[in-house]
């Protein structure tokens, strides 16, 4: 940089040697400064610990409440065993009772199982 002049003072672009006592001074500040700076990141980090461990327990007891809701509804989502099981038993009955009349026996049309919109939006989530 070319030296600039301003009332009878010359600026130059090299920096002038400083005070020993200045650099004291300096150093002092830094070490303030220095210090603050870790008690403030110190804080901060241990706000942040605290506030994810909580996070993480909320996450744990939401997950374990929302489990048992799941497990009941999932129930709802297959076909009732023992209705099937009823529904077969029928049909056995009808064909016997059609055999031993000697009539003919004609299946009725099996049901379409369909579980509930609320079990599917439940488990859906």
């Amino acid at each position: 940089m070319p030296d600039e002049e301003k009332g009878s003072a010359v600026h130059t672009s090299e920096q002038a040697p400083t005070d020993p006592s200045e650099d004291a001074a300096a150093a002092k500040l830094w070490a303030v400064y220095v210090s603050e700076a870790e008690k403030y990141d110190k804080a901060l980090v241990e706000s942040w610990k605290s506030d994810m461990e909580g996070m993480l327990i909320f996450a744990g007891l939401f997950s374990a409440s929302l489990t048992a809701f799941i497990i009941e509804s999932y129930k709802t989502l297959i076909p009732d065993s023992g209705d099937s099981t009823v529904q077969l038993l029928t049909q056995i009955s009808q064909q016997l009772a059609a055999a031993a009349n000697g009539t003919t026996f004609t299946p009725p049309a099996p049901t379409v199982f369909s579980p509930p919109a609320t079990s599917l939006v439940c488990n859906a989530l």
